[in-house]
């Protein structure tokens, strides 16, 4: 071999070389940017595939905390007209027990009257016989109007108490 022919061989085989490392280099540089767009695609799907889930999941804690918020506002507003009923009824008995009290105060001094204004043991006996059967029956009849009302109030105020547990457990059925 001459040196021409060394020198020729050696210029291919650097070419070749060169060739080689370039198509290397090239080939590199494209599998990295193949890469980074792979990558940047599929960061990108799972940014947006995460924000419609984040969002759906926003949208079902705003419905879930709306419901529970009229859940709540309904409750009280169901307790309030309890309360409503249970003040007057409050108020029907207090007015009823203190009017029968004036009744009491009044007919104790009519017995009162009686009794001193009485002229002998038999006027007396009687007066109290009288007096005490009228206490009697006061008595009860006080009773029967105090338990109406009683009754009545409570009837009153668990309507709607009643009316919320049933819209609550139809709800929970239609939820089911």
């Amino acid at each position: 071999m001459t040196t021409k022919t060394k020198s020729n061989t050696a210029e291919t085989a650097a070419k070749a070389a060169e060739e080689v490392m370039e198509t290397v280099i090239k080939t590199g540089v494209q599998t990295f940017e193949n890469v980074m767009k792979a990558s940047a695609d599929a960061a990108n799907e799972g940014y947006e595939k995460a924000t419609v889930y984040g969002a759906g999941q926003l949208d079902k804690t705003t419905d879930a905390y709306k419901t529970a918020a009229d859940f709540g506002k309904q409750n009280v507003a169901t307790m309030d007209a309890v309360t409503k009923v249970m003040t007057a009824g409050m108020e029907a008995y207090r007015t009823r027990l203190l009017d029968s009290w004036k009744d009491v105060a009044a007919f104790n001094m009519a017995c009162f009257d009686k009794v001193m204004a009485s002229k002998n043991p038999q006027e007396m006996a009687t007066a109290q016989m009288e007096a005490l059967v009228e206490v009697s029956q006061r008595s009860v009849a006080d009773a029967i109007e105090l338990n109406k009302i009683a009754v009545d109030t409570l009837t009153k105020a668990t309507a709607p108490v009643k009316a919320r547990v049933e819209e609550v457990v139809e709800d929970a059925v239609k939820a089911a």
